[in-house]
């Protein structure tokens, strides 16, 4: 975002925005206007550390569980956003966000509960899918392994 704010000072480039009735209010956006020192270890903070964290989380929660569960949190916050502001802010939430707030809380509940069965199937020994057949044994794959790799070769 910094880099095409930037891009917005280049002359050439803010004369071509300009001449386009809706890009007119992007030319030459102020990057550090009313922006004091004391606030940049503040700035430093929200941008870099918090958002550092975030993605360390993120990726400490797919090694402990699959990708599908880590990304429900990314997708709960759009709900949890709008609770904590009228929580913390005041704010009033609007039927309509509230109708939101539902539908992506229960299309995180349904994405959990058929995670969770899945890898409860998995655990009982169970195909994932059982919709799937199974139509070649083990035997035949470890034929099929050897067949493309000729350097195989039987430690029996």
């Amino acid at each position: 975002m910094f880099v095409i704010v930037m891009l917005t000072h280049v002359p050439a480039i803010g004369r071509a925005m300009g001449q386009v009735s809706f890009l007119k209010q992007f030319v030459n956006i102020p990057v550090i206007h009313n922006i004091s020192w004391q606030y940049v270890p503040l700035l430093f903070f929200i941008g870099v550390c918090v958002t550092g964290g975030g993605f360390a989380f993120y990726f400490l929660a797919m090694e402990t569980s699959d990708v599908s569960t880590a990304s429900l949190v990314f997708f709960i916050k759009p709900a949890l956003a709008p609770i904590l502001a009228a929580l913390i802010l005041g704010e009033t939430i609007t039927v309509p966000t509230i109708v939101g707030i539902v539908i992506i809380l229960l299309g995180s509940v349904v994405t959990f509960m058929g995670n969770r069965s899945k890898s409860v199937r998995s655990e009982m020994g169970k195909p994932v899918y059982p919709e799937k057949e199974q139509s070649e044994t083990d035997d035949s794959l470890v034929d099929k392994v050897k067949g493309l790799n000729s350097n195989f070769e039987d430690e029996d």
